[in-house]
């Protein structure tokens, strides 16, 4: 069989192995690779190899020394060797193979080399990912966060990882001496033992319980038990694996929140409270039968048991006020929830809670749980406190009319009572009879503004929900003619000009009092800070503005500086000027009086130019 000519005995069985035929005559020089290694390295059938070309296939500057160390060994020593090598094919990728050497000798002289070449990629893939797999499982098992075990299927322990050393508080060694049996809760032996046949008869897969152990000391320790057995190819059960989450504490929570509660209800019963629970994780509210009663519902037709469908019952104007309470709670910001909102009673109308909960229970993570708390109607109390607020309003609203009233008498009754005493003065003093009839009809319509003043004050002072009732319909003209002349003997003592520019058809609705006292303070400030270097001068304009009236006051005197006082003008005790009567009163009772009649006010003011108040009433 020549060099040239394949053998055929090999085709079938060395294509399927992946194991190609090489051979190298001494002699020639030439290398012959088959079908097989030219598949493997990636070269096409025409490719001829030769022995240094072939070499190269070696990445590894080594393993090209270690071939031709082979070489010269199986022709020294006359036995075959063999080696694994990684190659680097024509395409460059990275593959494995084991070459075997041997060598052939022709009257004691070795004549050529030949071998196997076979390409063991996938293996070794194989090896090092099953090498990966088996460190990631140890990782895995021995650091593992719950207790984890490998158990035979007379069970007895194969292996055993830290958590469940630490768990039962023995050392490694320790508790493969003791067994499994021996630290299984006698109570719970024999259940364990008839899930364990049922694994090993194949009637279930796995098995979950919650079990006791007896730890270092014999003290009790909960866990979670997860059994799942392990099968062979062939089937057949091969051991146990063992996962156990130590849940002793949880446990002693329960019992915690089974104690608790029992004293809690002990109180409430005691009470005319409600109590309600709500399981977070699993989102389930539930109330007893005080909580239902309370809302006017029979405890069989109460459908609320989810948090949303209560939320559902909260009226809205209370319910951020809920969320963001309950959500305090949730996160560790207070410790106890305490809140007060409406919720619907069945016939309709909304009934006041006081509700107070707090989280019972937590996981390790510190995730809640459980929450329980009380409900307890307050809806009479509520009640008081909203006829006490009212009765509050009430009285606040009185004193601010005495306020006024004492106002308006300090203020007003004082125009009129100089306004008659200047009258009074002229009349003893004039001898034309025609100007005293004249000053009598002044002295007799002052009279009449007078009585007009004083009933107007049984308005301010009297109790009740408002002073809507109180208002008038008054003719804007009528009232300012009124007012200038109960000031008029002021006006004219002085010399100052009046200009009044109102419609007789403007009318506004307003407390008559009010609208008096508001008319005689600009009218006595105007003649209180005139300018004394020249003649007083007022106008008075009205016009619709829309829903409002606009009265304009305006006045040459000595006006006020805004950039120093603009913003405390209409200041309780504020004053601007050095004038002997100056309290600086006036102009914040009469921004009160505005405002309570839902009016506005405003001013424009220059020192030495003058002052226009600029007045809103309702329409």
């Amino acid at each position: 069989m020549t060099m040239e000519e394949e053998p055929k005995v090999y085709e079938n069985e060395t294509e399927l192995a992946r194991i190609g035929f090489w051979e190298f005559d001494i002699a020639s020089g030439k290398l012959f690779w088959d079908a097989v290694i030219r598949q493997v390295l990636e070269v096409d059938e025409n490719y001829e190899p030769t022995l240094e070309t072939a070499i190269n296939f070696h990445a590894d500057k080594e393993d090209q020394s270690k071939v031709y160390m082979l070489v010269d060994e199986v022709l020294a020593i006359g036995e075959p060797r063999a080696e694994e090598f990684k190659v680097i094919t024509a395409k460059n990728k990275e593959k494995w193979a084991i070459i075997y050497f041997r060598a052939e000798f022709s009257d004691s002289s070795p004549c050529k080399v030949y071998g196997t070449f076979q390409d063991i990629t996938f293996s070794k893939s194989l090896i090092s990912r099953l090498a990966d797999s088996e460190a990631k499982f140890h990782h895995t098992f021995e650091f593992a966060p719950i207790g984890m075990a490998l158990v035979s299927t007379e069970l007895n322990w194969i292996r055993i990882n830290r958590c469940l050393c630490s768990m039962l508080d023995y050392p490694a060694d320790r508790l493969m001496e003791i067994g499994l049996q021996q630290i299984m809760h006698p109570d719970d032996l024999g259940t364990d033992l008839e899930n364990f046949k049922k694994l090993l008869s194949g009637e279930a897969e796995s098995y979950t319980a919650e079990k006791r152990y007896l730890g270092k000391n014999s003290r009790i320790i909960w866990g979670y038990l997860h059994v799942t057995p392990v099968f062979s190819h062939s089937g057949a059960l091969r051991y146990f694996i063992f996962q156990i989450m130590d849940i002793t504490r949880h446990k002693e929570n329960i019992s915690q929140l089974i104690r608790e509660r029992l004293h809690l209800e002990h109180i409430i019963q005691s009470t005319d409270s409600g109590v309600w629970e709500w399981e977070i994780w699993g989102d389930h509210l539930s109330l007893n039968e005080q909580c239902i009663e309370m809302l006017g519902y029979a405890a069989d037709e109460f459908k609320i048991e989810k948090m949303d469908d209560w939320r559902a019952i909260i009226h809205q104007e209370d319910l951020d006020v809920c969320d963001r309470s309950m959500m305090h709670c949730l996160h560790h910001k207070t410790a106890r929830l305490a809140i007060e909102f409406r919720v619907k009673h069945k016939d309709g109308h909304w009934i006041w809670i006081d509700a107070m909960g707090k989280i019972v229970e937590w996981t390790a993570d510190g995730t809640p749980i459980t929450m329980i708390g009380t409900h307890k109607n307050i809806s009479a109390r509520k009640q008081t406190e909203q006829e006490r607020k009212q009765n509050l309003e009430i009285i606040n609203d009185q004193n601010k009319r005495l306020i006024n009233f004492a106002h308006i008498v300090s203020h007003n009754l004082r125009s009129h009572a100089s306004n008659m005493q200047m009258m009074v003065d002229l009349l003893s003093d004039e001898e034309d009879e025609e100007e005293k009839i004249s000053i009598m009809k002044l002295l007799r319509q002052n009279a009449v503004n007078l009585r007009e003043t004083v009933a107007n004050l049984n308005d301010v002072v009297k109790t009740h929900d408002g002073i809507e009732e109180d208002k008038k319909s008054l003719c804007l003209a009528a009232e300012t003619r009124k007012a200038l002349l109960n000031v008029n003997c002021t006006l004219t003592k002085i010399g100052a000009e009046v200009d009044v520019d109102i419609d007789e058809r403007l009318y506004i609705k307003h407390l008559p009092a009010y609208l008096e006292s508001i008319l005689l303070n600009m009218l006595t400030n105007a003649i209180k800070y005139r300018d004394p270097q020249r003649n007083l001068c007022i106008s008075i304009r009205a016009e619709e503005k829309e829903t409002m009236v606009l009265l304009q006051i305006a006045d040459n005197g000595l006006g006020i500086d805004l950039n120093l006082h603009g913003n405390k003008v209409f200041g309780m005790y504020k004053t601007f000027h050095s004038h002997e009567e100056a309290r600086g009163i006036g102009l914040y009772i009469t921004r009160n009086q505005i405002e309570a009649m839902g009016g506005q006010i405003a001013l424009e003011s220059e020192v030495g130019k003058g002052t226009t108040f600029n007045i809103y009433f309702k329409k």
